[in-house]
């Protein structure tokens, strides 16, 4: 992945981070966040690497967003959506929200990514139905303006950041509570 030389990368990230999990809540001044990256290889043996992050108090200014989903049926993706709501509000950031009915609705989706780089948001945050059917349009409009990919994974080509979780981790949490 390559590196967001947007100077809203910052907010970008917090509302991202907010979608994986984070509660919106109001920020003291200075509040670090602790984040984990990725792996750096599949196996999931391999540390995730700890980082603090220091989320915006504000947007430097009134960003517009175009957030892509592939469904709003169930409580996960409500969820992601409270978040993504909850912290646009908080920093001031607008978005439009789109989502595909679904997961076998590749088409839907990749028409949709095409309107918003057509839209003139200043980012997309996307939501894949698809882990490589959106990658040529995410490339080409990865040119334009920054891509982040929320919750499902996707071909890391065009794509500026990823904020998700580790299925792995997360199911390893609820074995090792069982046992």
């Amino acid at each position: 992945m390559r590196a967001c030389p947007y100077s809203f990368a910052s907010a970008l990230l917090a509302t991202c981070a907010l979608a994986a999990g984070l509660a919106a809540t109001a920020l003291a001044e200075g509040e670090v966040w602790q984040l984990e990256t990725p792996h750096a290889t599949t196996d999931a043996a391999t540390a995730p690497q700890r980082l603090d992050y220091v989320p915006l108090q504000r947007a430097t200014r009134p960003w517009q967003l175009c957030i892509l989903y592939p469904h709003l049926k169930d409580a996960y993706w409500l969820s992601v959506n409270y978040g993504m709501v909850e912290e646009a509000r908080r920093l001031g950031v607008g978005f439009t929200l789109l989502e595909a009915g679904g997961y076998p609705n590749l088409q839907r989706q990749r028409d949709q990514l095409s309107s918003c780089a057509a839209s003139g948001a200043d980012a997309v945050i996307l939501g894949t139905v698809s882990y490589d059917g959106l990658t040529d349009l995410v490339v080409e409009i990865a040119e334009r303006m920054p891509v982040i990919a929320a919750v499902n994974d996707i071909d890391d080509r065009g794509i500026t950041a990823k904020a998700a979780v580790s299925w792995v981790e997360t199911g390893a949490v609820a074995g090792r509570f069982l046992a």
